[in-house]
């Protein structure tokens, strides 16, 4: 039908023209219709961009206004898109729209370009807080201005614009723009910018505080370590200048609780002069305050004014205050658990730990300096321990690795909720000298000092979740440690001798010596303190448990022998990778763990370990005859003798001579003895191979070990 009516039409066109009709590009045509499209707001020379599409799939591009004659009545679309000129855009409106042709008439659409505007940003610096700029912003179209400060003029003609600044007077102080006149040129698609600097008189005199912070260990002007309650610090306020002089102002600190002033402190000038920059070496560049332990508590907040009584006259006095608008600024002082360590002397090949109650404070020197703790820490030496096996340079025999996990196993017997640290004595004078687990709360390191001050400081580092830094090549470095080479990368501070420590000091979790800590592992190991750590206590005290553990060294498991212990109970926090079962003698489960094992850090080969107690009222009075230990790539059980079942006596022995006890028992019914001093029930030695040597006491406890099962006999 609709080629039928073209044709036709075509006809009566002819017809029309022979006969001297046809009105030029109008249609007479009863059954057609025209379109006439009206362009207008676009410059001269550019073309638009419109398409029109109809019926019968019609389409057709114009580039400026036009008629289209001689169409089918029906819907069309006419749609335009934007034009860009130079670097302006023009908008076309409407993009879109639909018209109806109708047979007969013509229909008008309209396409309207405009230019879209421009910003420009207007930055006023220099002036004295609340002073009024004179700026004069004049543009295309009579566009006329007044700016006061800084802002942005949005909605502008594409143009020229003409940014004039006039000198303001401030205190008696004239402020000369700089420059006084600039252009810039406004468009669509750029957003332009200008900038006024007023500039003092030479040699006009204004102070402001430039950069402060405290320090508990190491710190930087974004203050970007966190502070700790309990632990001393340093206040540095850096005054700076805005020219050479011989000003000395004061600097006033308030510290407020809750709003409530507790303490006023006036810093005097450390020098004849103000700094025009910050320079934190040496410390006479900064007005310093000692902050005592005391002081640092929760909720500590500050206020700091330089020059409080005004007495140097200035150009700006109202940039002399830190605060938060007014009012004390909180320096948000956390609170960490207290640090609990325990030292374990260790004799192994005849040798012992040199650390005592008089010695303790040496190793824990570089520890307390610098790592998140309050001072004074809370430590204790334990009795000696016995270890059965020889530490190497190499670790070659594994027995590093084997004496961490037995003081771990010590530690969640005796007492999960404290750090334990053996301390042994080695033979050698190069090679290993610590391991410890990150995270946890367990390592071991030598006892030669000074070098042992470091390698608690070290080995601590990792239990609170530090990987090692880029110095001395270790393996495991942290991917995100900030500086390449290893360096604390900022200024450290020592609260207890008031020595300053400069960034190129290096972090003390490599290998290098010289070393500080950084404020990257220093936060983290702040952040890691402040959490409640790997382990869940229960809450119901000191109760009779199950100890399980073991490790995994080279993909190779251990699952050492369970005894029971009067202790808190320890569990993961969450599941993991392996699964502990506890299996009665039908095999029906006792108890489950899912967990993680703690990773060993520096191990010669890849080692994970792990120790658990598991209250017994768990177990809910079944006997737990064999154990499953089971994850990728391991599966290994341990089952028990029988022995603690037999209504027999464990036969052990002891024998004393010089000063020296040797206990004895049976092996092959007990793999374990737990030999306790019977007078403090400490542990003395998770003894192996049916025989132990001791240092000589009052009597002898033991609790031994059939693989799952225990029996408590006094050693007789």
């Amino acid at each position: 039908m609709t080629v039928r009516r073209s044709i036709n039409a075509a006809l009566i066109a002819v017809i029309l023209a022979a006969c001297g009709g046809g009105g030029g590009g109008g249609s007479t045509d009863p059954e057609v219709g025209s379109l006439q499209v009206a362009v207008t707001g676009l410059p001269a020379g550019p073309s638009a961009s419109i398409l029109v599409s109809g019926p019968d799939d019609y389409s057709r591009s114009l580039t400026s206004s036009a008629t289209i004659s001689n169409r089918d009545p029906g819907s069309y679309t006419v749609a335009a898109s934007n034009v860009q000129v130079s670097a302006n855009t023009y908008a076309a409106t409407p993009l879109n729209q639909t018209v109806q042709v109708t047979a007969g008439d013509a229909t008008l659409a309209n396409v309207s370009y405009t230019v879209v505007p421009g910003t420009l940003t207007i930055t006023v610096t220099g002036l004295p807080a609340g002073t009024a700029a004179t700026v004069t912003v004049t543009g295309p179209g009579g566009y006329n201005s007044n700016v006061t400060a800084s802002t942005v003029l949005a909605g502008l003609t594409p143009g020229t614009y003409t940014i004039a600044a006039t000198g303001v007077n401030a205190s008696g102080t004239t402020f000369t723009p700089a420059p006084a006149s600039q252009n810039r040129t406004v468009s669509s698609t750029t957003p332009a910018a200008a900038t006024v600097t007023y500039q003092p008189p030479a040699g006009a005199l204004n102070l402001n505080v430039g950069g402060w912070y405290i320090t508990q260990s190491v710190q930087n002007t974004l203050r970007g370590a966190p502070l700790l309650e309990g632990r001393a610090g340093l206040l540095r306020v850096y005054v700076v200048a805005s020219t050479t002089n011989t000003a000395a102002p004061d600097v006033r600190v308030r510290f407020y609780q809750g709003g409530v002033l507790v303490q006023t402190t006036t810093i005097p000038a450390p020098g004849a002069s103000v700094p025009v920059l910050v320079d934190e070496d040496p410390l006479t560049t900064s007005w310093n305050l000692p902050l005592g332990s005391t002081l640092m508590e929760a909720g500590l907040e500050i206020i700091i004014d330089v020059d409080p009584d005004n007495l140097i006259a200035e150009f700006d006095e109202a940039d002399n205050s830190v605060s938060s608008g007014g009012a004390p600024l909180n320096l948000g002082v956390g609170v960490l658990p207290a640090f609990n360590i325990r030292f374990v002397p260790v004799t192994q090949s005849g040798l012992t730990g040199n650390i005592t109650a008089g010695n303790v404070a040496q190793f824990l020197d570089l520890t307390t300096r610098i790592h998140p703790l309050a001072i004074p820490v809370n430590t204790a030496v334990r009795s000696t321990y016995v270890f059965g096996f020889t530490l190497q340079a190499n670790d070659q025999n594994g027995a590093w690795t084997m004496l961490l996990n037995e003081i771990d196993a010590l530690r969640v017997a005796e007492d999960p909720s404290w750090y334990y640290f053996g301390i042994a004595a080695t033979s050698y004078n190069s090679g290993i000298a610590g391991y410890g687990f990150v995270p946890g709360k367990t390592a071991v390191g030598w006892d030669k000092l000074p070098s042992a001050s470091e390698v608690v400081a070290h080995e601590l580092g990792h239990n609170f979740s530090r990987f090692h830094s880029p110095c001395g090549e270790p393996d495991g470095i942290d991917p995100n440690y900030p500086f390449l080479d290893g360096t604390i990368g900022n200024y450290g501070y020592d609260v207890f001798d008031g020595t300053l420590m400069p960034p190129t000091m290096n972090d003390v979790m490599g290998y290098c010596n010289n070393n500080w800590i950084g404020i990257y592992n220093y936060a983290g190991a702040y952040y890691h303190r402040s959490t409640s750590g790997s382990v869940v206590q229960s809450g119901r005290g000191r109760e009779p448990s199950l100890i399980v553990w073991g490790r995994i060294e080279n993909g190779q498991a251990v699952l050492e022998p369970a005894f029971e212990s009067t202790t808190l109970s320890s569990l993961p926090r969450t599941g993991g990778r392996f699964i502990l079962h506890g299996l009665d003698a039908r095999g029906a489960e006792a108890f489950r763990i899912g967990f993680a094992p703690q990773v060993v850090a520096d191990a010669r080969v890849p080692a994970e370990q792990f120790a658990f107690a598991v209250p017994l009222r768990l177990i809910r009075g079944r006997q737990v005859d064999r154990l499953l230990l089971s994850g990728p790539g391991i599966r290994v059980e341990r089952a028990s003798t029988g022995a603690a079942g037999r209504a027999t006596a464990p036969g052990l022995t002891l024998e004393r001579r010089a000063g020296r006890a040797t206990v004895g028992w049976d092996p092959g019914a007990y793999p374990l003895a737990v030999i306790r001093d019977a007078a403090t029930g400490q542990i003395l030695s998770l003894a192996r191979g049916g025989s132990v040597e001791l240092p000589d006491a009052a009597g002898f406890e033991a609790t031994l070990s059939d693989g799952t099962r225990s029996v408590v006999s006094r050693v007789r």
